[in-house]
């Protein structure tokens, strides 16, 4: 569970700069 939480956390980090770089 702890494996899975941390590839949350790190999709989350990933997936906001990446439509920000979209919309700009």
């Amino acid at each position: 569970m702890a494996k899975k939480d941390g590839a949350i956390e790190v999709e989350g980090r990933v997936v906001e700069p990446l439509p920000n770089a979209m919309f700009r």
